[in-house]
């Protein structure tokens, strides 16, 4: 059954439940990135898994307020929903080319691997945003829900 447009639905309830999933990987994550740190004893490895706790950090907070105001109906929220993804892409990619120069100083190694990885997020993040900023755009449900269709 299908909710009508100017109800809490549809594909607004799967970016709803996206954040909760984004919020429970980014804490899941944070503890391995805290695991990691005391396990491993190398101030290469300690700076970079500081890089990654910072990063896991912000994504949290950015996921939490967007949890906070998803929700609420008013007229501006979809801007504010667009704004906050952007700002999510913007800290991910730099923390990506934070990573790979950290990767390539202290891991030469690896870093080509490591850097592919980056290469993954980045595609990730990029489709993600992409996807989700044109549904705040451009949604009829997102456009009634929140009031700009009344």
């Amino acid at each position: 059954m299908t909710l009508p447009l100017h109800l809490f639905g549809g594909w607004l309830q799967l970016f709803y439940l996206s954040i909760w999933m984004g919020i429970a990987l980014s804490v899941y994550s944070c503890f391995n990135i805290i695991y990691a740190f005391v396990t491993y004893q190398s101030m290469e490895s300690r700076i970079m898994n500081l890089t990654l706790l910072f990063e896991q950090i912000i994504v949290l907070i950015l996921f939490l307020k967007m949890l906070r105001i998803v929700k609420t109906k008013e007229a501006n929220i979809p801007e504010k929903v667009v704004r906050l993804l952007t700002w999510l892409v913007m800290f991910v990619l730099g923390f990506c080319i934070l990573e790979s120069i950290i990767a390539n100083l202290f891991f030469p190694a690896t870093s080509s691997k490591f850097i592919e990885e980056i290469g993954g997020n980045i595609g990730r993040v990029l489709i993600s945003w992409a996807i989700w900023a044109n549904y705040f755009m451009r949604s009829k449900r997102v456009a009634l829900y929140y009031g700009k269709g009344s």
